[in-house]
């Protein structure tokens, strides 16, 4: 190795520098095989010093001896210098259809250089750890050392230059044989060039197969056609095998996940909306807010007025499921329809579907809000996995299933059978009734009881039916009723259910989740439209990606909530809650303390962006005049991290009174101190507290409620 080092007594004390003899210079211009494209550099057995290289690719380049081609089959003594940027990567001059070499080693020099000139130089450092970073004017030579693994007497040297920019551009490459040179036989494996593999890289991101992706990639090389020179030139451009690009899917794969988990991991670390993520044994994490899991609770626990909590899954979002939820605000109505809109709830993001997925989902809501166990009604489609999963955590709950479903799986089978036309009509008549000519089914059934009189009634005539219709001895359809669809008929569909879960007489479908998965599908294109410069409007996504688009879905339907309260936006409030309309032009004219009790009559757990001063009762000043009583709100923070309970204090001010009363209102305000706590009241009305009922209070004594009627507030706080 010592022979390619350069030694400082070479060199004049005036300065360092190559000098390079008329015979160089004046040497003729060859080619290699006649290819203009690749000029030799020299020719023989030639031997660098370092210095001649930086001077060669880096100080004082020829440009009539670059090569702006590959080197391939070279099989003599000869050097050349190479223009790597003309190549699809940098490092595809190492392969030149010679065959494998073997890395000896390698050494190098760091010359500092100014005005051109070398005026010093040192060894390299041997461990990449000891080498200092490369300063402005300094450069380093490097050279590798290669020998063939079949034909030992067969080397190749390649240098390479850096500065503190980075790696040079030119390279040269010297192939020397220790005596005289041979023909040197091709490797049947050849590796992989370093411009095929990204190539891999970049189309294993695609959705075709391997095999597709081997098969455009051999072809982008040439292919077999040797018609018009078209064929591949060097084997290292072409994929190894289609295991190749399998192997390569894998490792991204890998990486991805890997990725992935470390997002997931910042951003529960930065934001409260996920919670319980779990990576193993497979990825899974639940996107809700407070505010959200309170609505829940509001609106579908309390059994004077509750609606069905729904469940569906979706998928295509990406290599996971999102299982979403949804639950009827009834304090507003829907602009257009006029009725209770439903909103998105808490979602479930996971990588398996089964009953263990959703038992997590329900525990990590009741981990959030105890009170998630009262729900008493859930909706979905006919997967049982949901109802077994929140069974656990909500025993109350009776569940209701979507009547579309049934009906295109009962359709689905019928068609299977070859029962189609009038008998598949008769079929789906007898079941699930007729809207058209008000036939009732079975669907309609007033017991259990009715139910099983009614099928074992049904059975011979759709035996008769059926072997009429397939022209066969063996119905059977009746004992696909029995198995796959009488029980569950019976315990989550007939009427006696639809009025337990408030339908009354309506049927239950899960269109709302439906609509919210959607939304939520339309939410995930715009966002990747935005973020693509190409414009695509694809689905594919990552957890963490969906995840905080749902979490923005959430925050766009709470801040519509608010807005009802103005009259502007989709929802309007409620007949019940009218009296909470604040024309826009008054809203702006309110305290930040009025603008939060506002709020709070239809976001229960609502934060202003700042915290609310507490407002003693003695300060309060008159709130004569207005529609609502002025609201004051106090924060009871220890109060607030028991359970996920808010407290307010909620301060009037009239005019024919001396002193400043303190009112409990609605069923969702409660009243909680550290020695005692006063649940919630399901009744209506409110008592009016004094200063000495405050103080009982504090002390942890209780209060009645008394009558609504000697509180003097409006209406619209009395209870349903």
């Amino acid at each position: 190795d010592n022979e390619n080092y350069d030694t400082f007594e070479e060199f004049s004390d005036e300065s360092i520098a190559i000098v390079s003899d008329s015979e160089e210079e004046l040497r003729p211009l060859e080619y290699y095989n006649d290819n203009p494209n690749i000029p030799y550099y020299s020719k023989g057995k030639k031997d660098f010093k370092m210095s001649e290289v930086l001077h060669a690719i880096q100080l004082s380049v020829d440009a009539d001896r670059i090569c702006v081609e590959r080197l391939l089959g070279v099989t003599e003594d000869a050097s050349f210098v190479i223009d790597t940027s003309k190549l699809e990567a940098r490092k595809d001059y190492l392969e030149d259809n010679t065959g494998n070499f073997r890395n000896l080693g390698h050494c190098g020099t760091v010359f500092t250089v100014k005005n051109d000139k070398i005026v010093s130089m040192s060894a390299m450092e041997r461990s990449l750890k000891d080498r200092p970073p490369l300063k402005h004017g300094e450069f380093l030579v490097k050279v590798v050392y290669w020998g063939h693994k079949k034909h030992k007497d067969f080397k190749k040297r390649t240098y390479e230059v850096s500065s503190f920019r980075g790696e040079g551009v030119f390279v040269l490459v010297r192939y020397l044989f220790e005596d005289e040179a041979h023909e040197v036989s091709p490797c049947k494996k050849m590796r992989t060039s370093e411009g095929a593999k990204q190539k891999i890289r970049d189309r294993i991101k695609s959705h075709k197969t391997p095999s597709a992706i081997f098969d455009d990639l051999f072809e982008e090389a040439g292919g077999m056609e040797f018609a018009g020179g078209m064929e591949f030139a060097c084997t290292a451009d072409l994929p190894r095998s289609i295991g190749q690009i399998k192997y390569e899917r894998h490792k991204q794969r890998k990486k991805s996940d890997i990725d992935e988990m470390a997002t997931l991991l910042q951003l529960s670390k930065q934001n409260s909306y996920i919670r319980n993520l779990q990576w193993t044994p497979h990825p899974r994490m639940v996107v809700l807010t407070e505010n959200v899991v309170q609505d829940v609770v509001d609106f579908c626990t309390n059994p004077e007025s509750f609606s069905p909590f729904t469940i569906d899954t979706t998928f295509n979002v990406g290599p996971f499921y999102v299982t979403t939820t949804t639950y009827k605000h009834l304090k507003l109505v829907d602009e257009r329809s006029k009725k209770s809109p439903s909103l998105p709830g808490p979602a479930l993001f996971h990588a398996k579907q089964d009953t263990g997925q959703f038992l997590y989902f329900a525990q990590t809501l009741q981990e959030v809000n105890q009170d998630i166990g009262d729900i008493l009604a859930i909706g979905s489609d006919r997967f049982k996995g949901f109802a077994n999963g929140f069974a656990k955590v909500c025993p109350v709950a009776q569940v209701i299933v979507c009547k579309k479903h049934a009906e295109d799986d009962v359709t689905r089978k019928l068609t299977s059978l070859g029962i189609t036309g009038e008998a598949r009509n008769k079929f789906m008549k007898d079941i699930f009734g007729s809207e058209t000519t008000k036939e009732k089914g079975l669907i309609d059934c007033l017991s259990a009881a009715e139910f099983d009189a009614k099928v074992l009634h049904l059975k011979p005539e759709w035996k008769m039916r059926e072997m009429e219709a397939r022209n066969t001895s063996e119905p059977q359809f009746s004992h696909y009723f029995d198995i796959y669809l009488s029980h569950e008929m019976k315990e989550r569909m007939i009427l006696p259910v639809r009025r337990r879960v408030g339908l009354g007489d309506d049927f239950f479908y899960d269109n709302a989740t439906e609509s919210i998965n959607h939304r939520f599908k339309v939410a995930i294109r715009n966002e990747k439209a935005t973020c693509n410069p190409t414009g695509a409007r694809d689905l594919d996504c990552t957890m963490a990606e969906a995840g905080e688009i749902y979490y923005n879905m959430l925050q766009q339907t709470r801040r519509n909530i608010h807005r009802a309260i103005i009259g502007l936006g989709p929802y309007r409030l409620s007949d019940q809650y009218a009296l909470c309309y604040t024309a826009a032009p008054i809203w702006n004219t309110l305290s930040d303390n009025e603008k939060t009790s506002r709020i709070r009559m239809v976001d229960t757990k609502y934060k202003p962006a700042t915290k609310i001063a507490t407002v003693e009762a003695e300060t309060v000043s008159s709130a004569v005049g207005k529609s609502i009583p002025d609201i004051i709100i106090e924060d009871d923070q220890s109060s607030e991290k028991s359970e996920g309970k808010s407290v307010l204090d909620i301060t009037i001010e009239d005019d024919q009174s001396s002193e400043n009363e303190v009112v409990l209102l609605d069923e969702q305000i409660n009243y909680r101190s550290e020695a005692s706590q006063v649940t919630r009241p399901t009744t209506s009305g409110c008592d009016t507290i004094t200063s000495d009922k405050r103080k009982t209070l504090a002390e942890g004594g209780k209060l009645s409620l008394g009558d609504f009627e000697k509180t003097n507030l409006p209406i619209i706080f009395r209870g349903s």
